[in-house]
């Protein structure tokens, strides 16, 4: 039963956490509501990011669904941004967050997003993923200095980094373990349509290739290496592929993973096996 008493946190600040939060207010729900994100920023739109802010010569800033202030003042929502949640302790029913904070609830919804595979090597600067705006900005850098840049993970957005590379007139090589980019989403047939427009646009594509580690040199990465023996020299590297769910802190929580890829569990009701925890999905 609502109270104005019940303390609803919602972990993951992406649209799906604003929706959840947003449609708690608009089903009746007058109790608090504290929505977690590990960006500083409040929600806002992603696209774009491989889109406008990429693109050479606009200066594009990244466009809030709402402001901090807006959370607050239109919806009651208390807004964390910049924090990790480390673990869900269902028993007590608390949140724990990074630097040794806890978050008590009556209720939680979890909306947290993916992450992508990490080689040996990942840990160098220079190396990184597009998925947030922080990592738009580093990418953007990169290009206007023009790095040379390798690509992991021929899919929409690796299509586009690559793709902004060669606006700038750079050269760029872009790597796939499929036999053709975007075969899963799009088919053969298509597949060949991209592949095509990619290396007439001057794009080096190599497909059906696999990526063994990540070499670097005084903490920045510095190639690519092939399985097979074959090593591209870099000075950055995009990772897009191969997303999971970014479960990991609720191993020992007691809410019910999937065995293949740790996705959480929950029926049509979105709800978990654990109480009171529902999912986004």
């Amino acid at each position: 039963m609502n109270t104005s008493h019940d303390r609803l946190v919602v972990v993951g600040a992406g649209l799906a956490g604003l929706r959840a939060a947003e449609t708690a207010r608009l089903a009746g729900f007058t109790g608090s509501i504290t929505l977690v994100g590990a960006e500083e920023l409040p929600p806002y739109d992603r696209p774009p990011l491989s889109e406008s802010v990429l693109a050479v010569g606009v200066k594009t800033t990244v466009q809030t669904f709402r402001t901090v202030e807006q959370l607050s003042r239109k919806l009651g929502v208390e807004f964390l941004g910049g924090r990790q949640a480390t673990a869900l302790q269902f028993a007590r029913r608390t949140l724990e967050l990074d630097e040794r904070e806890s978050l008590c609830y009556d209720r939680q919804i979890i909306a947290t997003r993916a992450h992508h595979d990490r080689f040996e090597g990942s840990d160098a600067s220079g190396v990184t993923t597009l998925r947030t705006a922080a990592d738009a900005y580093i990418v953007r850098e990169a290009l206007d200095r023009r790095a040379r840049v390798v690509v992991i993970g021929a899919g929409l957005i690796g299509s586009e980094v690559a793709s902004a590379a060669r606006a700038r007139g750079m050269s760029v090589v872009l790597l796939d373990v499929q036999p053709l980019p975007l075969v899963r989403a799009v088919g053969l047939e298509a597949g060949r349509i991209c592949a095509a427009l990619q290396r007439q646009a001057g794009t080096d594509l190599r497909v059906g290739v696999e990526v063994e580690a990540l070499e670097s040199h005084r903490g920045h990465v510095a190639a690519v290496a092939l399985r097979g023996g074959t090593t591209l020299a870099a000075d950055l590297v995009v990772v897009d592929r191969g997303a999971q769910p970014a479960t990991r802190w609720l191993i020992d929580s007691g809410i019910m993973l999937h065995p293949n890829d740790g996705g959480i569990v929950c029926g049509p009701d979105l709800r978990t096996s654990v109480p009171d925890v529902l999912c986004m999905r």
